[in-house]
């Protein structure tokens, strides 16, 4: 009778087939889309704020955006109130640019070699020059 594990393993189909340096693609994609994310966030909270036309006009961002205060607009006015909105909000941004960057510039990379299935290390054992079999490397 067989395990339920092997039977498990046996029904799980095959995985995508992997791109090379996808890890670090992921880890650059994290970095660089939070940054934007709340740079986004940030200029929305303006629009909101103050209107399309005033932001472009005035040229607004902000110039203090301290954790536990009041923040503080270029134009030297004073924002009280989008402490936990302002949190969401780039949060939002932050995993639309991220799945949107990653998703696109995943596509660029090179895929992965794979061996064909018909391929196995039985098979292989004695055509390798050097090849050093599981058996022999417990001894």
């Amino acid at each position: 009778m067989e395990s339920s594990s092997q039977f498990v393993c046996e029904s799980v189909p095959p995985q995508t087939q992997g791109r090379h340096f996808e890890s670090l693609l992921n880890f650059l994609c994290l970095i660089f889309t939070n940054f934007y994310g709340h740079r986004a966030a940030s200029q929305l909270v303006l629009i909101a704020t103050y209107g399309w036309g005033r932001v472009r006009a005035d040229h607004l961002y902000f110039s203090n955006t301290p954790k536990s205060g009041a923040w503080i607009v270029s134009n030297t006015d004073i924002i009280h109130v989008w402490h936990f909105g302002m949190s969401l909000l780039a949060t939002v941004c932050w995993i639309g640019l991220y799945q949107f960057a990653f998703r696109t510039l995943r596509r660029l990379l090179p895929k992965k070699k794979v061996l064909p299935q018909e391929l196995s290390l039985k098979k292989l054992r004695g055509k390798l020059p050097g090849f050093v079999g599981l058996k022999s490397a417990v001894k």
